[in-house]
């Protein structure tokens, strides 16, 4: 009891309001005002094309073959769960491509229901076929498991764990993020109380004309954002090779030397590039 009391102070206290739902405020902002939009559009066959095949691989088709049965043998192998697994996948995806904004994560309520069909399908081939199915699993996961755990991507944590060794070593260290947004992890991996300046991606809340948020405000004019926040002139610069063309020279005249790079991914595909970049200042 006392607990909801507070939770109503304070809701009234900081938000200014007598009551919150929240399943409104989610259904308001992402679907009715299409606030969702703002962290990126993608076509309506996306989840199919782009969304599923890397999630799943091969289980995508074996998970099609658990409806291959006979009437006969329907009420031996699941047919109903089948069916309702089935229908929820569908109805999932169907909802989830509505959506202008979609990413892989939006589909993790599935992959149980895809695992089950995959392993029905297994289950009902011959021995020597599942040890088939199986090794073909194998060779299309394990690759990309350890591509994906040891070297796509893998930048942000370098950096972050770069930082935090210096953090130890010198007790006050900061740092500025030219970077697009959510691009690192920050106290959750450094634990040390460093100064960091990045930039924000905020939705247009208050729905003004030509909104441009911080972080693409910044890639739109790195050299212009790097001399409003080197006033302080910040211990190290974290930026992606997408901007060195840019601002390599800038940081140069201010007396930022390149520290590290580390490999962020083998093609690149984003507004970060292939490397990400620590710059430290000289006489430091």
């Amino acid at each position: 009891m006392w607990s909801l009391i507070l939770v109503r102070l304070s809701t009234i206290f900081l938000v200014q309001t007598w009551i919150i739902v929240s399943q409104w405020n989610f259904l308001k902002f992402n679907v009715i005002e299409d606030g969702a939009s703002h962290f990126g559009r993608h076509h309506s066959l996306w989840y199919l094309i782009e969304g599923l095949p890397p999630l799943f691989g091969p289980m995508i088709v074996m998970s099609m073959m658990s409806f291959k049965t006979s009437r006969k043998t329907m009420d031996l192998d699941f047919g109903y769960e089948r069916l309702v697994f089935g229908a929820t996948i569908i109805f999932a995806l169907l909802i989830y491509s509505v959506q202008p904004h979609k990413e892989h994560r939006f589909l993790l309520p599935i992959v149980p229901f895809i695992s089950f069909l995959a392993a029905i399908a297994c289950f009902k081939l011959r021995k020597k076929k599942q040890n088939r199915i199986i090794a073909l699993t194998l060779c299309f996961n394990i690759p990309l498991g350890l591509y994906f755990c040891f070297i796509h991507q893998r930048a942000p944590l370098d950096v972050v764990k770069y930082l935090a060794e210096e953090a130890k070593l010198t007790g006050s260290i900061s740092a500025l993020f030219l970077l697009p947004c959510h691009s690192t992890p920050m106290f959750s991996h450094i634990h040390y109380p460093i100064e960091v300046k990045y930039f924000t991606c905020l939705p247009n809340l208050n729905y003004n004309r030509n909104y441009v948020n911080e972080a693409d405000g910044m890639l739109l004019d790195p050299v212009g954002a790097i001399k409003k926040n080197l006033f302080r002139k910040p211990t190290y610069v974290i930026a992606g090779t997408y901007l060195q063309n840019k601002i390599a020279q800038v940081l140069k005249n201010y007396g930022y030397i390149r520290k590290h790079r580390y490999l962020h991914h083998l093609i690149s595909v984003d507004r970060v590039g292939n490397f990400i970049d620590v710059y430290k200042l000289n006489n430091i």
